[in-house]
């Protein structure tokens, strides 16, 4: 396993040869959870905290796997709407740029939010949704068993389509 910093709060992590039969999956399968795993074991020592909300992009081989893990900059926020209408009502006043996922589970629209440059959320996310306390890591819990409708410019998606 070959990893490498290539910035702040960046790494890409190469897998190859006799290293994928100890993988939880093969390469064309591996989950958040794994890949959160897989992050897990590479730092060793050196994982902390800081890399409980991560953003993945996995590339996989026939007999290899590229892991680019991208560390969001604090804690996300979640909101949650019980319909579309007040989101994309949301959306249309937020500033452009933010780092936003919007996921469905049980009937319930569920917007993460991450902060960009320490700043909280755009206040009317909290006056047209209701704001979930929930851990870092309920993000990857998301990204598993919801439904991943638009990322990672979800808020900037809704207001392009629905403006």
């Amino acid at each position: 396993m070959e990893i490498q910093q290539i910035g702040n709060g960046k790494v890409v992590i190469y897998i190859k040869g006799e290293e994928l039969k100890h993988l939880p999956a093969s390469p064309q399968d591996i989950t958040t959870n794994e890949a959160a795993e897989i992050l897990r074991l590479a730092l060793g020592s050196t994982y902390d905290d800081s890399w409980e909300s991560v953003y993945f992009e996995l590339f996989p081989g026939r007999d290899s796997l590229l892991l680019f893990a991208l560390q969001h900059s604090g804690s996300p926020s979640f909101f949650t709407f019980s319909s579309i209408e007040p989101l994309i009502s949301a959306a249309s006043v937020c500033p452009p740029g933010l780092v936003s996922y919007l996921t469905c589970i049980d009937d319930a629209y569920i917007l993460i939010v991450y902060p960009w440059h320490g700043d909280s959320p755009p206040q009317i996310l909290f006056e047209y949704g209701e704001e979930l306390c929930r851990p870092a890591h309920f993000a990857l819990h998301l990204s598993e068993h919801s439904r991943v409708l638009a990322g990672p410019a979800a808020l900037d998606e809704l207001k392009a389509v629905f403006a």
